[in-house]
């Protein structure tokens, strides 16, 4: 039976997600687009969730079908929940998948062990090995399924963009310092930590301060008094892979505001983008990048909103 086991996590192990994941984004970065630029299609009705069990999608999840679907109602489940609802997947209907992580143990001969008695082995202070992966589940969008009863929620408050931006700067628990300036220089400074922006009037347009804002917003939750991310706290730290994070941190962070506000940004990539060629490098060469960045910006966001999401 323990040989049966072990064999079956061996073969669930062989799919590497976290090389599907990525390279299904590089492709995109690669193309000239930049797939997770769009405007939420559901801002005022809330953010994706398992509509079975009322579970908010996060981290990684939170991207793909907050993000990188088209689907104008949040509502997804798995075949088997639909199932037990009494429903049906339409014909043809495509699944989106989503990734939560999964562990096993194995005691110090190696042995393959249950979560029970890893436990009990922990409490006795023995050694015990965790081996984390990823798991991949297929979910459906409830528009895309038949037999069900269920009502399209009801949509909160509808604003204007800009007052939804400053809905959201005025709700933040701490007020960030913001300098503006004669320079056309945008940046967190995080010694004096604050954060410097042109002054509004030089702007085209509205949307486009709003945007540098909540970048720099994103890049200000890392300081020590907040998240605490490397990236933020430690100049002297040398590791171009740490800027690099943050630089995507604050990249789909602000994506993440600017999707909830209504602000379109460009989704083909800008020949004057430099930080596209380093995600795309650090991607290929540590491909839970994208994994780590999209969690980290979800953390930030949540940290803006005051841990108030949907």
């Amino acid at each position: 039976m323990q040989e049966t086991s072990q064999t079956t996590l061996e073969k669930s192990k062989r799919v590497d997600f976290y090389q599907v994941v990525t390279r299904k984004i590089i492709k995109h970065l690669e193309r000239g687009e930049i797939p997770w630029r769009r405007t939420l299609k559901h801002p005022y009705i809330g953010f994706a969730k398992n509509y079975y069990s009322g579970h908010q999608y996060q981290g990684i999840n939170w991207l793909l079908l907050n993000l990188m679907t088209s689907h104008e109602v949040p509502f997804y489940m798995t075949w088997n929940q639909i199932k037990k609802l009494g429903g049906n997947v339409l014909r043809g209907t495509k699944s989106n998948e989503v990734f939560y992580f999964n562990s096993y143990y194995r005691n110090q001969a190696g042995d393959l062990i249950s979560v029970v008695q890893a436990q009990q082995m922990e409490a006795r202070h023995e050694e015990v090995q965790r081996i984390s992966y990823l798991k991949k589940h297929h979910v459906f969008n409830i528009s895309c399924i038949n037999g069900l009863s269920w009502e399209e929620p009801e949509e909160k408050h509808r604003n204007d963009v800009i007052t939804h931006c400053d809905l959201i700067l005025d709700a933040m628990k701490e007020e960030p310092i913001i300098k503006n300036q004669e320079e056309l220089n945008a940046y967190y400074n995080p010694v004096l930590d604050h954060i410097v922006l042109p002054q509004f009037k030089v702007f085209n347009d509205p949307e486009t301060y709003y945007l540098l804002l909540f970048h720099n917003l994103i890049h200000w939750t890392g300081n020590i008094k907040r998240l605490a991310r490397f990236g933020i706290m430690d100049s002297t730290l040398g590791d171009q892979l740490i800027y690099t994070e943050e630089s995507l941190i604050g990249e789909l962070g602000a994506c993440m505001l600017t999707a909830i506000v209504g602000i379109e940004q460009l989704t083909q990539l800008e020949e004057e983008s430099d930080h596209v060629s380093t995600w795309i490098q650090a991607m290929e060469e540590d491909k839970r990048f994208i994994f780590r960045a999209a969690s980290r910006a979800q953390q930030a966001v949540d940290f803006i909103l005051g841990g108030q999401r949907g």
